[in-house]
C-alpha cells in the first residue's frame, strides 16, 4: 500500500523537481546555455525566413492537439513569425488602391501622423485616402496635427443607435475603447474603396507590404497573443470555430474589404449585437481584428495570404523633436529587424 501511495505521489510530482530528483542536479544551467540559446536562435532564424512553406508547418504543428490543447505563448509566438514578410509581393500587377484609418484623439494626434506616413510609404498598393477620425470637439486641433488625413468627426461616423449601445460598458469605464473598434469596422463597411487599411494610432508599418490584389486576395497575420474573453465573444457572435484554434489576429492593424463587413454586419443592428455580446463585466471583452479574422478564415480561406507580424513594442521617447517622415527613418533603423512597432502609452507607465 505504501509502495502504491508513493507511486501516486511521484505521478503528481512536478515534472521539474522529478528531474532534479532524478538527474541529482538543478535544471537552471540547462535553461542558460542550452534551452534559452535555441529559442533565442529559433525566432532569430523566423524573423528573417521568407518561406511560406515553413510558416504552414509550423501553424500545423501549433494546431496538432488543438482544440483539446491549445499552443502556448512561445508556440504561438514561432506561428506569428514563420511566414514571409509580404507573401502577395510577386502579384503586383494592377493592385486595387486602398484607403488608410486611424481612430485617434489629441494626447495620440503626434503618433497618428507619424502612424500614416509609415503606412503610406510601407503600402505597395497605391493609397487613395488617408483618414484621421476624432472626437467632435478636437477636429480643428487634429487638422494642425495630422496633416496628411483628411479629419473626420466620430459623430459624423457612427448612427445614434450604435453609439447609444456603448453604454453596455459604462459599468467598467472601457466605452471609449469600444468606441474606437467599432469605429474603424464602421468607416470600413461604408468605404467605396476595395480596402481600408486600419491602424491603431500608435503602430508603425516598417516593411513593404502588398495587402490585397486585384482578385480580393489579403494580407493577415497572427498574433503572438491570446486573450480567451475575445474568442468567447467571437463564439457568441459569430458560432463554433473551426480553424486555427487557441490563435488571434489582434496585431494592432488590418486590411478590411467592405464586402467582408458587410457579411460579418449586414446592418447597424448586428454592431449593436456585437456590441452588446461582450461580457460588460471584462475590460477587454471584445477585439474587431479578432472578429474580421476569424469570419475571414473561416468563410472566404481562399482569400487570404498569412503573412508575418514580427511586432516591436516600444517606448516613445517624448524628446524626440523630429518630423514624423524623419521618425520612421528613426525606427526602422533602429528595429531593422521587426516589421512593424507599436509606442502602446501604458509601457510609459510601467
Amino acid at each position: 500500500m505504501a509502495t502504491v501511495e508513493r507511486k501516486i505521489e511521484r505521478r503528481s510530482e512536478p515534472v521539474r523537481s522529478r528531474l532534479r530528483r532524478t538527474w541529482g542536479c538543478p535544471l537552471r544551467p540547462l535553461k542558460t546555455f542550452v534551452i534559452r540559446p535555441l529559442r533565442n536562435w529559433l525566432v532569430r532564424s523566423l524573423q528573417s525566413s521568407q518561406s511560406p512553406w515553413i510558416g504552414r508547418l509550423i501553424l500545423k504543428i501549433a494546431q496538432l492537439r488543438a482544440p483539446a490543447r491549445l499552443p502556448g505563448s512561445f508556440l504561438r509566438h514561432l506561428v506569428e513569425l514563420a511566414p514571409p514578410d509580404n507573401p502577395l509581393a510577386r502579384l503586383q500587377h494592377k493592385l486595387p488602391s486602398i484607403d488608410l484609418v486611424t481612430v485617434t484623439a489629441v494626447d495620440t494626434f503626434d503618433f497618428a501622423e507619424t502612424c500614416l506616413q509609415a503606412a503610406r510609404k510601407a503600402s505597395q498598393n497605391p493609397v487613395k485616402n488617408s483618414y484621421a477620425i476624432v472626437p467632435s470637439g478636437q477636429i480643428e486641433e487634429a487638422k494642425k496635427r495630422i496633416p496628411s488625413a483628411q479629419v473626420v468627426s466620430e459623430d459624423d461616423v457612427l448612427p445614434p443607435a450604435i453609439k447609444s449601445s456603448l453604454s453596455h460598458f459604462d459599468g467598467v469605464g472601457r466605452r471609449h475603447w469600444v468606441l474606437c473598434q467599432v469605429l474603424g469596422l464602421y468607416f470600413a463597411s461604408k468605404s467605396s474603396s476595395a480596402g481600408v487599411l486600419v491602424v491603431d494610432a500608435d503602430t508603425y508599418i516598417l516593411k513593404p507590404r502588398t495587402w490585397l490584389t486585384q482578385d480580393g486576395v489579403q494580407l493577415l497575420s497572427f498574433s503572438r497573443e491570446y486573450h480567451l474573453p475575445y474568442e468567447e465573444h467571437c463564439r457568441e457572435f459569430l458560432g463554433p470555430r473551426t480553424c486555427h484554434h487557441g490563435l488571434s489576429y489582434v496585431t494592432h492593424y488590418m486590411l478590411m474589404q467592405p464586402d467582408i463587413v458587410n457579411q460579418i454586419f449586414p446592418g447597424d443592428s448586428a454592431f449593436v449585437d456585437w456590441i452588446t455580446a461582450g461580457d460588460k463585466r471584462l475590460k477587454s471583452a471584445v477585439a474587431d481584428y479578432h472578429t474580421y479574422g476569424r469570419f475571414l478564415v473561416e468563410n472566404f480561406p481562399r482569400r487570404v495570404q498569412m503573412g508575418k507580424w514580427n511586432n516591436k513594442a516600444f517606448v516613445w521617447d517624448s524628446s524626440m523633436s523630429l518630423a514624423p517622415g524623419q521618425i520612421v527613418e528613426k525606427i526602422s533603423k533602429e528595429f531593422w529587424r521587426f516589421s512593424s512597432a507599436s509606442s502602446h502609452r501604458y509601457l510609459e507607465r510601467r
